[in-house]
């Protein structure tokens, strides 16, 4: 790999972003996409279907397909919402975790956390910027292609 192509490298880390939560998700019986989405819950949760659709990008119909299916697998439940009884959120289902996938994730989080704490101050600054600014203008390219 060309390290000053910077497309390539973005392109590259995305590869390697997929294709661990792939391997995730097949583990845990879900596609990478749903894997993704069910993450979005983990962290973000209880969600709105609606608040779902905003924080994966996906239409209001994809979303009800992917609550199904997370449902259907035990992973999520729906449950109104406690101020609103016209809502319903959906929550994680709260299932065992898998001990290999506690550590694949650990290990990753401590590598990463050693591999920031190889850099001085400027350079994780400059990493920092580096991945918000990508982040970003994924999450632009995704909302610009779903409509």
């Amino acid at each position: 790999m060309n390290q000053a192509d910077p497309a390539r490298l973005a392109s590259d880390l995305a590869d390697a972003f997929v294709l661990f939560h792939e391997a995730i998700g097949v583990r845990r019986g879900l596609s990478a996409g749903d894997h993704r989405a069910l993450s979005v819950i983990e962290r973000c949760g209880p969600l709105a279907a609606s608040e779902l659709a905003r924080q994966t990008g996906l239409t209001a119909g994809a979303v009800t397909g992917l609550v199904n299916r997370l449902v259907e697998g035990g992973h999520v439940r729906r449950e109104p919402c406690p101020t609103d009884g016209r809502r319903v959120l959906i929550s994680v289902a709260g299932a065992p975790g898998d001990p290999v996938l506690a550590d694949a994730v650990a290990t990753l989080e401590r590598a990463s956390s050693s591999l920031v704490d190889a850099f001085d101050e400027h350079q994780r600054a400059a990493v920092v910027g580096w991945i918000t600014a990508m982040t970003e203008r994924l999450h632009a390219q995704a909302r610009r292609l779903a409509r």
